[in-house]
């Protein structure tokens, strides 16, 4: 998906010229456009972007804040990308749940609400290839809804082993395997920006989601790397404040809770996972009671996950949320298994903000892994990030 960059007319004058223009130049070759925006008409006047303009007549518009403003009235979020450092482009990129992408070689010019909430970028490397990364995402790899607004979203194809369609491919996924279960950092950037185009660039699907969160793991912890980015994703959509992991208290606690460690899933067989199904985590989660029935009854929940393999965490999570009255659901994960999904309904009863409920199996089948649309361009874009990244 090609974007449109809103960058503010600052961007020259703190980042080296050279580098600028060659970025510039890069961003246009590359069928992307820009806005360059300031809150007077005199900053963008100079010659320096009019000769720019001139340069690049139809890929290139010169527009003060509120011509800006007026302009994105009625126009397609997802389409749009805020660079800069200032409360105000902190206030344009939040208004209009957008990403905004701040350069730290502004240093003491970089206000702190940008600092604190936008995604620090140290240099042009980076961010040509994080700008690189958000309009190469445009396909989930699968994606089904289920019959009670239910929806289900992976991002690649996580079979590495055998269905990769090249080295390179085979690569990005083992690193976003590594990164998930192991915590290998190294290349945590490749799989942060993919991640994070992957809701920017479909902002019409999450625009109504009210409450965001991840599923736990089997230890009772929550993912480091999940919950940073849930917090993220929570922020520009939602426009309330990020929380980090080392604090001792979240304003915005996690959505479900695992009272209870159990074994890792990936530890048991196959035909284990089917047989048990969801009752796994069903004997050791229930909803934070953070969020009560008030705050539940007909609200939009996104949880993200790992991987996909038969939906028996997914189908935990739907059974709570359902119990709790929430409207829509949407599940993400970065990977799937391309198994067939165990669709089940309990009977719950008791409280289901602690562990003190029952649960009974009405009924389950299984949902043939074929009714998954399968888009394999997500595999091109998977492969396509190993030469983004320069792997």
């Amino acid at each position: 998906m090609r974007k449109i960059f809103l960058i503010s007319s600052d961007f020259i004058q703190y980042s080296d010229k050279n580098h600028c223009y060659d970025f510039i130049e890069k961003i246009v070759d590359s069928k992307n456009k820009i806005i360059f925006y300031s809150r007077t008409k005199d900053k963008i006047n100079t010659c320096e972007f009019i000769q720019l303009k001139t340069k690049y007549p139809s890929d290139i518009a010169l527009l003060t804040r509120q011509e800006l403003k007026n302009y994105l009235t009625d126009k397609d979020k997802s389409l749009f990308v805020v660079i800069g450092v200032k409360d105000q482009d902190f206030y344009l990129a939040n208004h209009n749940k957008l990403l905004q992408i701040v350069p730290t070689w502004y240093k003491s010019n970089i206000d702190a609400r940008s600092l604190k909430y936008g995604i620090t970028i140290n240099n042009f490397e980076q961010l040509y290839a994080f700008c690189e990364t958000i309009y190469n995402q445009n396909y989930w790899y699968s994606s089904n809804k289920l019959d009670d607004s239910t929806y289900i979203f992976s991002l690649s194809d996580a079979r590495s082993k055998r269905c990769s369609q090249s080295a390179e491919e085979k690569e990005v996924i083992e690193i976003f395997h590594d990164i998930l279960k192991n915590g290998e950092l190294n290349f945590y950037t490749i799989f942060y920006y993919h991640f994070l185009s992957s809701i920017s660039n479909n902002q019409a699907l999450f625009n109504d989601i009210n409450i965001w969160g991840i599923f736990p793991s089997s230890s009772g912890g929550l993912n480091k790397e999940m919950y940073d980015f849930k917090e993220q994703v929570r922020y520009f959509m939602n426009g309330r404040e990020p929380q980090k992991t080392n604090e001792v208290y979240w304003k915005y606690p996690n959505i479900l809770i695992r009272h209870t460690p159990t074994t890792k899933s990936h530890h048991d067989k196959d035909y284990e996972r089917i047989e048990y199904g969801a009752t796994k985590h069903l004997n050791t989660i229930h909803l934070n009671p953070y969020y009560d029935l008030k705050k539940l009854r007909g609200k939009n929940v996104c949880i993200f996950d790992d991987y996909l393999t038969h939906g028996n965490s997914f189908e935990c999570a739907r059974n709570l949320l359902k119990a709790a009255g929430v409207n829509k659901i949407i599940f993400v994960t970065l990977g799937t298994f391309n198994k067939n999904y165990q669709f089940q309904n309990y009977q719950l009863s008791g409280n289901i903000f602690s562990p003190n409920y029952n649960y009974k199996l009405i009924n389950r089948f299984i949902i043939d892994k074929n009714s998954f649309k399968i888009n394999k361009q997500a595999k091109d874009e998977v492969e396509n990030l190993h030469h983004i990244f320069n792997l």
